[in-house]
């Protein structure tokens, strides 16, 4: 198992061989997790849209019916604000 060294100012290098391995450039971020004792090192994502998208399959329903009747659920919510606004501007006019 490679090891390291905290230097004086609590700072590490990572052994050449791991960084390689899971494809770490210069100037790439990590997040640093806390677990118990141990200090958990994840590369962080360089585009956050593409890291997230698709995690949330079924969130709003499986099928396109589902979705619609969610989404007619809660825009069917913003119909009434909505409505007194145009309402007000089209009396202001």
């Amino acid at each position: 198992m490679p090891k390291t060294t905290i230097s004086s100012k609590y700072q590490i290098t990572l052994p050449a061989r791991l960084v390689r391995e899971i494809g770490l450039k210069p100037g790439d971020q990590l997040a640093v997790e806390l677990k118990g004792l141990r200090l958990i090192l994840h590369p962080r994502p360089k585009d956050w849209v593409s890291f997230t998208a698709g995690s949330m399959p079924g969130y709003y329903g499986k099928t396109k019916e589902e979705i619609d009747a969610y989404l007619r659920e809660v825009r069917g919510s913003w119909g009434t604000y909505l409505d007194d606004e145009e309402g007000e501007q089209s009396r202001s006019s």
